[in-house]
């Protein structure tokens, strides 16, 4: 397959969205999660976002015209009607902004993944437009395995890094970034021995690529 993985930094970053349902705001929820400025395009007279979404994202009540989509990060074509977002597609390729057709992979430059976050750890699924649902599947039965605590051990680890990156010593460096990692990892183990029971112990290698158990 073509794809190639990619994560794309939307902070503060304009991304257009068309479309107001359903497949709409579940990508405007998390383009918002992502801190991205999203402006929504639909022809409704009035704003049907939830409430609590109307205030975080500019709504215009017209379709977008190149100067709106020009700079962008991203354009997500994600009206319900399918001929809408095919009218609307000429209209993005007329700038040289990445595209995403919701359900149209092959009209797409970028098809989105089922991913699940805890913080700044994400752990994204795709099976490259063949079969979305199972990606979903796949995402859903691996959401029990990462805990809340997740931000916190990266956060260690992070400060660690942050720490040794002016040490003269490489080799010092990485040992001290490799424990923590290893702190990070054992500690993930454990909240799993007490949720998780034993399954885990034959899907999960031990730091260092190996078994638990293994050095």
């Amino acid at each position: 397959m073509g794809y190639f993985p990619v994560m794309l930094d939307v902070t503060s970053r304009p991304v257009v969205v068309v479309g107001s349902g359903t497949a709409a705001v579940a990508k405007i929820e998390r383009l918002l999660a992502a801190e991205a400025l999203v402006a929504v395009f639909d022809q409704r007279p009035d704003c049907p976002l939830p409430p609590a979404m109307r205030d975080t994202v500019h709504w215009f009540p017209r379709w977008p015209e190149p100067a709106d989509v020009k700079g962008a990060a991203l354009v997500i074509l994600a009206h319900e009607d399918g001929a809408v977002n095919r009218r609307l597609l000429s209209t993005v390729r007329q700038t040289a902004v990445l595209v995403n057709v919701v359900d149209q992979p092959a009209l797409s430059d970028c098809i989105m993944v089922s991913h699940l976050r805890r913080g700044p750890l994400v752990v994204s699924v795709s099976t490259s437009g063949w079969a979305p649902g199972m990606a979903r599947r796949i995402r859903e039965a691996l959401e029990s395995l990462f805990d809340d605590q997740w931000p916190e051990r990266l956060e260690r680890v992070r400060q660690v890094r942050l720490n040794v990156r002016e040490e003269r010593d490489g080799v010092e460096a990485r040992e001290r970034i490799r424990v923590a990692e290893d702190r990070a990892w054992t500690s993930w183990q454990e909240a799993l021995r007490h949720t998780g029971g034993d399954w885990h112990h034959h899907a999960l290698g031990s730091p260092r690529g190996g078994r638990p158990g293994e050095p």
